[in-house]
């Protein structure tokens, strides 16, 4: 990773300010190495007993990296000890959401982040199911958000505004390919809700009043087929869409074995709004 500084911009700073977000910090994920963000660095050094100075380098990216290089997108009100009901679901549960315990089953939880600007990989995929009685979960960085180039550009003649997924529960989802080009996650046996934005800027606006019901493609499939992207541009026009290949890759080799062990192709998807 980039040495950083005061001044500093881009995609190493979006990725240094979700980190800080995650770490409790309240500043802007902007790619902007601003005042707030320097002041958010000096406070996480001193916690960690790093050299107080408001530069990130090797010192602070592996206080805050993982040991493999990633960055780590999981905050603490998601992460789960291995013991009963992962917390993603008692949360699904406690919101009248189904959930489902047979092995292999696959319960797809996304968590949209409350950032209102788009064009970001902010939000999260949560992944449980049982293997040998044992509840396992995986946590993959996601959009469920279109994209700016979306926004901008929706087609008047044929929409009223780019699609924003509405959070709730849906059973519309199976394998299938994803543009005709490879094979996703696909909105394919039922309807689902969405907003209509159509206000022209990189800015979500989720007003009830714009709210349609149908088969709109909301599916869930990857970015970049060569590795991870870090802007959501054109990859989304309301899909629920990978960061990482190496994620969506996981993700399907567990929907692939939930239809082999079990028959069942439907996976059910539960949006929801970030609580922590």
């Amino acid at each position: 990773m980039k040495l950083l500084k005061h001044g500093s911009k881009g995609d190493d700073v979006r990725k240094l300010q979700q980190l800080l977000v995650l770490e409790g910090y309240d500043i802007s994920i902007d790619g902007h190495f601003g005042k707030k963000t320097k002041r958010a660095v000096e406070q996480y050094q001193a916690s960690q007993g790093l050299m107080v100075d408001g530069i990130v380098g090797k010192g602070t990216w592996g206080a805050l990296l993982s040991e493999d290089g990633e960055w780590v997108p999981v905050p603490a009100a998601l992460k789960y000890s291995g013991e009963g009901l992962p917390p993603i679901l008692k949360r699904a549960k406690a919101l009248g959401y189904q959930t489902f315990e047979g092995e292999h089953r696959m319960n797809l939880v996304g968590i949209r982040s409350p950032e209102l600007e788009a064009n970001s990989f902010d939000d999260y995929l949560v992944c449980c199911w049982k293997e040998d009685g044992e509840w396992h979960q995986k946590v993959w960085p996601i959009t469920t958000d279109p994209g700016t180039y979306w926004m901008l550009h929706f087609n008047e003649d044929r929409v009223s505004g780019t699609a924003v997924l509405v959070p709730g529960q849906y059973f519309a989802h199976k394998i299938d390919l994803h543009s005709g080009s490879y094979k996703a996650i696909c909105q394919r046996l039922a309807k689902v809700r969405v907003y209509r934005d159509a206000n022209r800027d990189n800015r979500l606006h989720t007003d009830d009043s714009t709210i349609s019901e149908g088969y709109f493609g909301i599916n869930i499939h990857r970015s970049s087929k060569s590795g991870e992207s870090t802007k959501v541009e054109k990859w989304s026009a309301g899909c629920q869409v990978h960061a990482r290949l190496a994620c969506f890759e996981e993700m399907m080799g567990l929907a692939h074995r939930q239809v082999r062990e079990t028959g069942e192709e439907m996976f059910p998807y539960t949006l929801l709004r970030q609580w922590f």
